[in-house]
Formats: structure tokens, sequence, C-alpha cells
């Protein structure tokens, strides 16, 4: 027997294990998702919402303010000049959660949100579940909005978390404040089930 084929094997072994690894990232227009987990930001004066119905919970910056529409809560932060931000929860069913995470490229997003840009695309762990984070622009310019939307799949259900923030003008410290506490809400949400 050859003394080298254990190791001719071995490398082989290799590089099939890092280029299947590779093609896995790779999305089917040979561009690549982002991988990461978000950001750990401190929230101020940190509240906690849990849905009495749902068991989910998540936390929010102190002055922010609870409002619950029609099976979902919008969690509002305060107004400011020339701004207006909310957190959204909501719970959709096992089909639109098969349907996101179908949508694996910017391009899929894109044609799906036609009056937006998808400027980011993010594959996420919030909760210990895969997740989507998707940063969205408006392609109207005034005022100017962006969303952060957060997708969680929770198994039978998806739980959307969006976050809009609509400024007159466009300031892009604002929009890295509240992309950061966006980021941070999202975060520390916990679905309830593990």
């Amino acid at each position: 027997m050859n003394k080298f084929l254990p190791a001719a094997v071995l490398i082989v072994l290799c590089v099939f294990l890092v280029s299947c690894t590779d093609s896995a990232k790779k999305q089917d227009n040979g561009q690549h998702v982002k991988q990461d987990n978000i950001q750990h930001v401190k929230l101020e004066n940190e509240q906690h919402y849990q849905s009495p119905e749902h068991g989910y919970s998540i936390s929010y910056p102190g002055g922010w303010t609870e409002k619950k529409v029609k099976g979902t809560v919008a969690i509002r932060a305060p107004k400011e000049a020339n701004c207006s931000a909310a957190v959204i929860i909501q719970l959709d069913s096992k089909e639109m959660l098969d349907f996101y995470f179908s949508m694996t490229t910017k391009e899929a997003w894109d044609q799906y949100m036609d009056k937006t840009t998808v400027e980011e695309l993010t594959e996420i762990s919030i909760d210990g579940h895969r997740a989507q984070r998707i940063l969205f622009i408006s392609k109207a310019k005034n005022p100017t909005t962006i969303m952060v939307q957060y997708n969680i799949d929770g198994g039978d259900k998806v739980y959307t978390i969006m976050c809009p923030l609509k400024q007159d003008t466009e300031d892009a410290n604002l929009k890295t404040k509240y992309i950061s506490i966006f980021d941070a809400m999202a975060n520390s949400f916990k679905t309830g089930k593990k």
C-alpha cells in the first residue's frame, strides 16, 4: 500500500469540505449573503414587553411607548424634531415563514418590495433561532424612509419585527443611532419557546 495515500485522501477531503462550506454561502446568482450576529448595544433605561397571547418578549429603551393594534404590538420612539421611529412585531403563518426564507438574495427582496431597495441582507441568529436581517431604503426621497426587518424562524410561524425610521431630511447620525437601537431590541427578542 502506498504510504502517501492516507495523506492524499485527507487533503482531498479537506479541499472538499472547504469547497462545500464556501458553496453553501453562495446564492444562485453567485453573491454572498452576509452571515453575522447582530450588535449588542445597551438600551437606555430598558423596559420590557411580553405578549400575553403569544409569550414572546422584547426589550426597548425607556421613553418609548407600547400600543397594541389587531394582533401586533407597536413600540414607538419619542418624536424627534425631524424623524419618527417604531418597532412593530407580528406573527405570520408557516407559509410566510417558508416564503421569507426562500428569498435568499437582495434581488429577490427588491422584487418583492418594489418601492424600496435592499441595502443589506444578513443571516443571523436571534434567541437561538435562524433569522434574517434586511435593511430597506425607500426609493422616495421625501420623507426619507429606511426600514430594518427581522424575520425569525419560529418553526410553525415567523416572528416579524419591522422597524421603520422616517426622516424629513436625511441624517446619517440618526440612521446609525436608530439602527443600533433596532438591532439591540431585536437581539433582546425571545420567542418564549425553544
